[in-house]
């Protein structure tokens, strides 16, 4: 995140000048400080966009694999729940291979 350097300048900078910024009441109910300069402007990198989406990924697939768990426990509870033998095994060679061989994915 990259913040300007326009816009209100801080406490200390302002006592250097020896300024008397305006007061004015602001929304959350303290006062806010206006010099006449126009508002800081705040940029967000690439990179913080993609951990922005990233991040938003992550908690939607969380969300996906909750909604998962719960039709699998659903269909578990009914006795309609069949898991394909070799698919289960298939999985736990391949995540045992991987651990031996230190590979990510391996537990």
């Amino acid at each position: 995140m990259k913040v300007s350097d326009k816009g209100l300048p801080d406490a200390g900078l302002r006592a250097l000048k020896n300024e008397k910024p305006a007061r004015i009441p602001s929304r959350a109910g303290g006062t806010a400080v206006v010099s006449g300069q126009e508002p800081a402007r705040v940029s967000i990198s690439p990179t913080a966009r993609q951990l922005q989406q990233v991040a938003e990924l992550a908690r939607r697939g969380d969300e996906i694999r909750a909604a998962r768990v719960q039709e699998i426990r659903a269909r578990i509870e009914q006795g309609s729940y069949a898991a394909d033998s070799r698919a289960v095994a298939e999985s736990i060679l391949r995540s045992e291979v991987a651990r031996l061989l230190g590979e990510p994915g391996g537990v």
